[in-house]
């Protein structure tokens, strides 16, 4: 392996396909329906903070993939090997690959459903004609489907506002009001739920920036345009447009005209998401299989068809969720270990108990629906994470990890 420093620089276009790929989501439009539905009008003075929080966990994680001295110029399956024992790696990356099975699932499983109703062909084959399509500009090389995914993004945001077209009376989806602290808890644990499992992988999409403004450059391509869709599943569905229906099933049904402008959304939409989730997640088998990248990303590419076929993404969101409390816990140690060693401190390994105990109970708050797990999961791991990274000011003697 070429070293990072040695390696030639990478431009911040190269990525930005991958990040603005998950800020047109379509499941950032339903993100801000399901908002106004719980409690009305976004309250500015809660959205500024929570729009905040998300680029900050970004910025975060995404900086280990800049080149030296700034972070390790690495995707997160390579620098993990410096960070964490071989079983632990074993354990994040097969999280993660499972996570990115899901993200393929759901995109080509609600994609190839909404490419159906526009085809008039059964959704099966248009499942796998997606997955086709996703596998082969998964494999291909990264700046090609980075153009792609441009593109698809492009048209997405272009089809959006389409959808405000038919509204009589559109209704202001924020308010100045402060609203209830239920719903500001809830607000701040949605956009972290939103980029947590992206922001876990962030590295792989960072790897060879050297330069600072780069890594800002991509975040933004991933904020701003999933803000804006936010905004938009607010106002839709104040303005009663979804029927009461804050799902992506109601987005997918919206014409205008008789067009089927949503199912034409999603099928735009969802296709880079799935690129970045195959790419990425074959870089996630990699590191506890050792299997060849081409070959990984075929594994997550055909597991995600499959669970597209099965009809899985239907209830994929709740594991999703699921992810949303066990990634930041996971992500804060790295954090506070990249800022020991770039004062100087020596390298350490990071021990289970410091990651494992808050990403399980981030996992299962999430699982009982309690309101703003994400946010307790963060807190803990920042102070389990802080306390440990003040603690030890000796390093463990550890055997080398050759793997």
């Amino acid at each position: 392996m070429v070293p990072a420093d040695s390696a030639p620089p990478v431009r911040w276009t190269r990525y930005a396909g991958a990040w603005l790929a998950i800020g047109s989501s379509p499941g950032a439009l339903v993100l801000g329906a399901q908002l106004a539905e719980e409690g009305g009008p976004l309250p500015l003075v809660w959205l500024v903070p929570a729009v905040g929080l998300m680029t900050a966990l970004l910025l975060l994680h995404g900086r280990l993939g800049l080149r030296p001295p700034t972070g390790h110029g690495q995707t997160f399956a390579e620098l993990s090997r410096g960070y964490l024992s071989a079983p632990a790696r074993a354990a994040v990356g097969l999280l993660i690959a499972a996570g990115m099975v899901g993200w393929v699932g759901f995109s080509v499983g609600i994609g190839g459903e909404s490419l159906g109703r526009v085809a008039g062909v059964p959704a099966p084959v248009c499942v796998l004609a997606l997955g086709v399509l996703v596998l082969a500009l998964a494999l291909s090389d990264v700046r090609y489907w980075n153009r792609v995914a441009v593109g698809t993004t492009a048209l997405t945001l272009l089809v959006v506002p389409l959808l405000l077209l038919g509204v009589d009376r559109v209704r202001a989806p924020v308010t100045a009001g402060a609203g209830a602290g239920a719903h500001a808890v809830v607000l701040l644990g949605a956009f972290v739920g939103y980029v947590a499992v992206f922001m876990l992988r962030s590295p792989d999409f960072t790897a060879g920036l050297t330069r600072r403004s780069g890594l800002l450059a991509c975040v933004a391509a991933l904020v701003v345009p999933a803000l804006g869709l936010v905004l938009v599943g607010a106002a839709l569905q104040l303005s009663g447009d979804t029927g009461g229906d804050a799902s992506l099933a109601a987005v997918a049904a919206m014409r205008l005209g008789g067009v089927p402008v949503g199912d034409l959304l999603v099928v735009v939409a969802v296709l880079a998401p799935a690129i970045a989730s195959a790419y990425s997640g074959g870089l996630a088998l990699k590191t506890f299989t050792g299997a060849q990248p081409r070959v990984a990303t075929s594994v997550i590419a055909v597991l995600g068809v499959v669970l597209g076929l099965l009809g899985f993404h239907r209830g994929l969101v709740d594991w999703l969720s699921l992810l949303a409390g066990i990634g930041p816990p996971i992500a804060v140690p790295f954090w506070v270990e990249a800022a020991r060693r770039r004062r100087g401190r020596p390298a350490r390994r990071i021990p289970a108990a410091v990651w494992l105990p808050p990403a399980v109970a981030g996992g299962a708050l999430m699982a009982a629906g309690v309101p703003g797990a994400s946010l307790v999961a963060l807190a803990c791991a920042l102070a389990v994470a802080g306390g440990w990274g003040l603690a030890g000011r000796r390093p463990v003697a550890e055997t080398p990890d050759v793997r």
